[in-house]
């Protein structure tokens, strides 16, 4: 299962060990590998992220830049997303106040970052599947 969200990585994991032999599925969490991490660690100016920030954006100026529209990044308030639960883009009191819909800072984003940050993922998931013969 190559699970290429943040928020679905619990979720999966514990869907895969109610398998009769959860030790035949191999769960490979994208944003969760060495490689990524590195690079995250490495290119991120944000102070904390989450959806839509820095780091998701610049992976999609790097894929599929057309889509993007940095004209509209905002930066989210700091705390914004704190809380697990739905982003509030109104209710100023919520810890999940996030008026653009993002948590943390897109502005940051660069097509640059995200050709370094899609290497990793793909050096991360070679990596797996050259771990995948020794099984």
């Amino acid at each position: 299962v190559i699970d290429l969200g943040v928020s679905t990585i619990e979720s999966v994991a514990a869907a895969i060990g109610r398998f009769a032999d959860p030790a035949r599925v191999r769960h490979i969490p994208i944003y969760r590998g060495a490689r990524f991490e590195a690079a995250r660690r490495d290119l991120s100016e944000q102070g904390a992220g989450g959806h839509a920030d820095e780091i998701e954006t610049s992976i999609l100026l790097a894929i599929a830049p057309k889509i993007v529209d940095m004209a509209r990044a905002e930066a989210s308030p700091p705390g914004s997303g704190a809380e697990a639960g739905p982003l509030s883009p109104s209710d100023r009191s919520s810890p999940n106040y996030a008026p653009s819909g993002s948590t943390g800072d897109p502005t940051l984003a660069t097509a640059e970052k995200g050709r370094r940050l899609v290497a990793a993922i793909l050096e991360d998931i070679d990596a797996v599947c050259a771990d995948l013969g020794t099984l």
